[in-house]
């Protein structure tokens, strides 16, 4: 069996909704273009900003980066789970 403690980063680096999407890219920059998870309280995150969906959102929209927040280009749909549970396909 497989617990998440064995396949997901340790630390991963999170953000608040409102957090600029500059700042969100420095933070993927930072940590070698890693995902940051969107939360809106610890424990409870949101979704994630992913490079990719960033830019493509983004770009479509013609939304100006620089004005731009995580809660505009977040992929939804994460889950909080506790390092000790099963996962399972």
């Amino acid at each position: 069996m497989t617990t998440p403690y064995e396949i997901v980063t340790p630390f991963a680096t999170t953000c608040s909704l409102d957090k600029s999407i500059r700042d969100v890219a420095h933070a993927m920059d930072d940590e070698d273009g890693e995902p940051v998870t969107v939360i809106v309280e610890p424990g409870e995150p949101v979704g994630v900003v992913i490079d990719r969906g960033t830019t493509v959102r983004l770009v479509v929209r013609g939304w100006n980066p620089l004005e731009a927040t995580a809660a505009e280009t977040l992929s939804e749909g994460a889950w909080a789970v506790c390092a000790d549970d099963v996962i399972s396909e």
